[in-house]
């Protein structure tokens, strides 16, 4: 480690790396309870500095910010030209004595050399609640964002910044400049030609006749979208509310004579600033900033342009815009926001540095600077990923008077890029694997395509998306032999599933389907099987995919990939044949949106550790006691799950005619069952183990489940358990409410195996790196199935708008 290094590390290093911080952020994410009774919350942080800097000395500037008991932290991007920078991201797992309010704060010196100062040192600061919310009966979750920390904009050219502000709750977030007497930030500077949003979180790029850096240290707040109270463990509630806007003014006739005046917000819709009207074309090439006006909300000047009279439109062909200050501070155009009086849920901090750089010949995309191609993900986009399953996203953009060197991107700890660079087109693959850690994460991700043309570089626009994390959709079965492998994909639980236009790796091999499931059977070297190997196992990988036709270059169907392998170990003590574990059971309705049933059988009553997938068949001895869960997740807050009914059959059929109930319209048939406590989207129970009567080797247990907004008088979840002597109209013809409980839903896990008193194994076999499969040799099987579902859609040039939740 160089002197320097040491030195930075110790936040210390002086001369140039003394302006070396480039921006920050963080957020959090409540975990649960210990058994302690202390609450763990992940908060996960990025900074951008010179060198890669790992530290971790955050303080605790107010409340009980409890301990630090996980902390990880490594390289998320850095620059490779330009400005030396390295961004990196930490996951720090705090276990907190109280779920009251706390604060974290992080400061050093110093800002890169930007334009308002050479050595202005900075602040981060993150308000955590982690009161129980009333609507949603769990902790408060704060917004999730990232940025790229380091942006380039030509000085003569518009741009438009979406800053990323998901929240997880679906609480309204607000954008707005931090406070240096609150601790927020240091100068807490608002920049001219810069104008932010706060209602939609945007930061638009007019003009600016000064180059060079400028820092940005905003904050992110979330408010309710109605009245709420948060509880805590003390017994002591606040109040919490929402937003409310001011109901925006007219603005009166400018006082300079032939004067128009436009609302800030009209730039931010694209009326002057977008795509100009095709009568004539306004030009930015006058503007003076003047004095922020200390007496009015968000400090918003006018902006207005000459006109032939004070109610005319602009003069073509060419107006020139200019920056005014009102007379009066009372009609100037603005939304300011009122907060409640007890402030937001939470505040995160987001800085950032944007470059104003010289001006360029052309401002047109896809020329001098780079322009995104398809596929590359559209801002806004929500991806979908899965625990353990690696996602991949292709970036594309070009540019036909620069070179698309590389593309900067800000995403979570392990994210890995590969960039492919053809002439005046550039690629890059985007490859994560969530880890279980991040099951139920709403991750965000931004990126940038970087170009270059001598020794200037130039940014596209940024584009952020945002992934959640969940596990593998759809329901798959996969049966795996010593020389085979066959895979079952029920049809009902892929939407938009063309069964007529699928195909294997190999496209001369097609599935076959039945009323119910796509069925694809092949030997373990046809139809395109690939195969992979470890240091332990044998893979064999195949996929079933969607097309229209062979000659077909595009798609106007859902894109369907459906991946399934199977893995043999190099040794080991096996039976011939292996059922798969189950998968999550997932589904979509209008109102619910996409929601997931995960049914798993456990070691024991506490719950705390699942059977691992690769053990099943499951076996069990008669009358020991079997614990089963089973788990709702939905992206609508305030859901709880009501099992009505659990069957056990001696094949995966809920409907076969060898049966055995154990919960029926809500009440426990069994009388070995017990049911555990749990929270809302959880149930849990417990049965002794049991066999069928006759030759019946394995038993499935199959449930059919409801999901119901929570509190909902008349659901079907609120009404509990219902007497079978009740007439059947009351609970099995009743209308269900719109969008308060969902349609019943059929899920089921296993098999479950009785222990034999003796075992019957088969022989390990050796076999050769190579493969060569050598006849009469039994190749011995112990198989662990991945079923992976991957369910993407591919989008048309249309530009769409997301609908209001009550439309899904």
């Amino acid at each position: 480690m160089t002197s320097c290094t040491l030195l930075l590390l110790l936040a210390s290093c002086s001369g140039a790396l003394a302006s070396h911080f480039y921006g920050g952020t963080m957020t959090f994410t409540p975990k649960g309870r210990n058994p302690d009774g202390s609450f763990r919350v992940d908060i996960r942080y990025k900074k951008t500095f010179h060198v890669c800097y790992q530290g971790n000395s955050w303080n605790c500037r107010s409340g009980n910010c409890g301990s630090i008991t996980r902390f990880e932290i490594g390289q998320v991007d850095h620059s490779s030209s330009g400005r030396s920078w390295c961004q990196t991201e930490a996951l720090m797992t705090r276990n907190i004595p109280s779920n009251k309010p706390f604060e974290l704060r992080k400061t050093g010196c110093c800002w890169i050399f930007n334009v308002q100062s050479n050595s202005a040192p900075w602040r981060l600061l993150t308000h955590v609640d982690l009161g129980i919310r009333s609507d949603t009966g769990e902790p408060n979750r704060s917004p999730v964002t990232t940025i790229l920390p380091f942006i380039r904009v030509p000085q003569n050219c518009n741009r438009r910044f979406d800053l990323l502000a998901h929240d997880p709750d679906r609480d309204r977030v607000k954008c707005r400049y931090g406070i240096a007497h609150a601790n927020e930030c240091f100068y807490c500077n608002q920049h001219s030609g810069f104008l932010l949003d706060q209602n939609s979180c945007t930061l638009t790029y007019m003009y600016n006749n000064l180059q060079g850096a400028r820092a940005f240290e905003i904050v992110l707040e979330d408010y309710p979208r109605q009245h709420i109270t948060l509880s805590y463990t003390d017994g002591t509630l606040s109040s919490k509310s929402p937003l409310v806007a001011m109901k925006r003014k007219r603005s009166p006739t400018a006082t300079t004579a032939n004067m128009a005046v436009v609302e800030p917000a009209q730039y931010y819709t694209g009326t002057i600033l977008g795509e100009p009207t095709p009568q004539y074309t306004l030009t930015l090439n006058q503007f003076q900033s003047t004095t922020a006006l200390t007496s009015v909300p968000n400090h918003y000047p006018w902006w207005v342009w000459p006109t032939t009279s004070a109610t005319s439109t602009p003069t073509p062909p060419s107006a020139t815009l200019q920056w005014q200050q009102p007379t009066t501070t009372t009609s100037v155009p603005t939304t300011p926001y009122h907060g409640p009086s007890t402030g937001p849920l939470s505040k995160i901090p987001l800085q950032f540095a944007i470059q104003v750089d010289p001006p360029v010949s052309s401002c047109t995309e896809g020329q001098i600077l780079p322009q995104f191609l398809s596929p590359t993900p559209a801002n806004g986009d929500i991806l979908n990923a899965s625990v353990n399953q690696e996602l991949e996203i292709m970036l594309k953009a070009t540019a036909t008077q620069s070179w698309v060197n590389n593309f900067i991107v800000s995403g979570p700890l392990n994210i890995t890029k590969y960039n492919t660079i053809n002439g005046a087109v550039g690629e890059s693959l985007i490859r994560w694997t969530p880890t279980e850690n991040d099951f139920g994460e709403h991750v965000p991700i931004c990126f940038i395509a970087e170009s270059q043309s001598g020794s200037r570089i130039y940014h596209s626009e940024m584009r952020c998306i945002i992934v959640i994390v969940g596990h593998t959709y759809g329901k798959a079965n996969v049966v795996c032999t010593e020389t085979t492998m066959t895979v079952e994909v029920e049809k009902s639980s892929i939407i938009g599933l063309h069964e007529d236009h699928l195909r294997l790796n190999d496209p001369t091999c097609t599935p076959i389907s039945n009323s119910t499931h796509v069925i694809a059977a092949m030997s373990l070297s046809s139809c395109g099987t690939q195969l992979t190997e470890d240091d332990d196992n044998l893979i064999f990988k195949n996929e079933i995919m969607s097309y229209d036709k062979f000659s077909d270059v595009i798609t106007r169907k859902h894109q369907v990939e459906i991946g399934f392998s199977c893995m043999y170990p190099k040794k080991g003590r096996v039976s011939l044949e292996f059922r798969a574990h189950k998968l999550p059971f997932v589904f979509t309705e209008k109102g619910f949106g996409k929601f997931t049933y995960q049914f798993e059988f456990f070691h024991s009553r506490q719950f705390n550790s699942m059977m691992n997938p690769n053990s099943y068949p499951i076996e069990v001895a008669l009358k020991e006691m079997l614990y089963m869960d089973i788990k709702a997740s939905s992206s609508i807050a305030n859901t709880v799950v009501f099992v009505e009914s659990c069957r056990a059959t001696p094949v995966d059929d809920p409907n076969y005619h060898i049966f055995y109930d154990i919960f029926e319209n809500g009440c426990t048939v069994d009388e070995t069952v017990v049911v555990y406590p749990s929270n809302r989207s959880e149930y849990k129970f417990g049965i002794e183990a049991f066999e069928f009567i006759g030759q019946h080797e394995e038993v499935f247990i199959s449930c059919s489940v409801i999901l119901c907004v929570a509190g909902t008088p008349g659901s079907r979840c609120s009404q509990g358990c219902i007497n079978a002597t009740a007439s059947p109209l009351a609970h099995h013809h009743r209308r269900r409410a719109a969008v308060t409980e969902t349609v019943r839903h059929h899920i089921s896990q296993g098999p479950l195996r009785l222990k034999k008193t003796t075992d019957i194994t088969v022989s390990n076999v050796g076999l050769n790196m190579n493969l060569v499969f050598i006849a009469g040799i039994l190749l011995v099987v112990v198989v662990i199935v991945s079923g992976a579902v991957i369910y993407t859609t591919k989008r048309s040039k249309v530009k769409y708008q997301p609908l209001p939740s009550a439309d899904f």
